[in-house]
């Protein structure tokens, strides 16, 4: 019996990600800008305003929590990744994502990293309560 090199659902020997980890359907999004009509200022529309979404299977990982003290208070931040299968598309589209929608929640994009095997896309975010 062959072993097939299966390590945290990635599969080394064909650089692909083994569907069964790719169960959360996070919400990728992007505002678009515009101008308010009466004041002139700048706005950011969110969708379905305005703004590109995007839903990607991705695995979804939580990375811990931590508090921090900021202006007197006390903030609490909790870090998570997802990891979604490498595209063209998806790598043209995620770099300029912000926001991050999933389980009710809204998370921060912090970065937008490919492998080097073009297998998966690590998208790192941060919620901050």
């Amino acid at each position: 019996m062959e072993s097939r090199g299966f390590r945290n659902g990635i599969d080394s020997m064909n650089a692909g990600i083994n569907a069964g980890i790719l169960r959360h359907r996070p919400v990728f999004e992007s505002p678009t800008t515009s101008q308010d009509p009466n004041s002139g200022a700048e706005i950011k529309l969110w969708p379905p305003d305005g703004g590109v979404s995007l839903t990607l299977p991705a695995d979804w990982q939580y990375l811990g929590t931590r508090e921090f003290p900021l202006r007197e208070k006390l903030y609490e931040q909790t870090n998570a990744r997802a990891i979604v299968r490498y595209s063209v598309a998806a790598l043209t589209i995620l770099p300029a994502i912000t926001r991050v929608l999933h389980d009710g929640k809204t998370w921060d994009v912090s970065g937008v990293m490919p492998d080097t095997f073009h297998s998966q896309i690590v998208i790192e975010v941060s919620e901050v309560k």
